[in-house]
């Protein structure tokens, strides 16, 4: 037990030095942001993040974040590999972040096993393309909107209003006759989305 013990505590002191050292070779530094690099980055992806990983990994550019994300893809390793904390730091990551990766991964996200992850890209995906009248993600959260996870016997949950804010940010004829379409099958999301249209 004293042997688990030291272990565990040599573990832990080991990937904290490592951690916040400024000192060590390898550091990354870009735009006033140092901290290691992504390469040595000592992320425990399938855990859950604790409160340090989860901070700096959400202060960190999103050059960093990118470069992060090659050296896992690059062994294979895609956000479905990745814990589901983790999932959802990417995710909430990209609501800020305009890349063609970002929006795969807001993507793929609707479909996650994790019902906060899903909420979360909704969200992202609403924020990312703003006023876009994106037709392919007016389809993707329409699609979402109905699946059987995203239901509870049959009834909606928070995701569908997510849903709606998030095409009506999108804007366009077609995301808001497909909005209204979708909120006339609930009491509550018809409600919800005659609140949202309010002048």
């Amino acid at each position: 037990m004293f042997d688990l013990l030291r272990n565990l505590f040599l573990n832990r002191w080991l990937f904290v030095v490592e951690y916040s050292s400024l000192t060590l070779a390898g550091l990354f530094s870009i735009s006033g942001f140092a901290g290691p690099s992504p390469v040595q980055a000592p992320f425990f992806i399938e855990k859950a993040a604790d409160q340090e990983d989860w901070r700096f990994f959400m202060r960190a550019p999103p050059a960093w974040r990118a470069s992060l994300w090659e050296h896992y893809s690059s062994q294979g390793k895609g956000l479905k590999d990745w814990h589901w904390t983790w999932r959802l730091g990417w995710i909430k990551a990209c609501k800020t972040e305009q890349t063609p990766w970002c929006k795969k991964l807001a993507n793929d996200a609707l479909k996650d096993p994790a019902l906060v992850v899903r909420a979360a890209a909704v969200q992202a995906l609403g924020q990312g393309f703003e006023g876009t009248e994106n037709s392919e993600i007016i389809k993707a959260l329409a699609d979402t909107y109905s699946r059987e996870e995203n239901l509870r016997k049959g009834q909606p949950l928070f995701i569908q209003e997510y849903i709606l804010f998030s095409l009506r940010q999108i804007g366009g004829t077609t995301a808001s006759g497909l909005a209204e379409s979708l909120a006339k099958r609930n009491a509550k999301t018809r409600l919800y989305w005659s609140k949202l249209n309010l002048p």
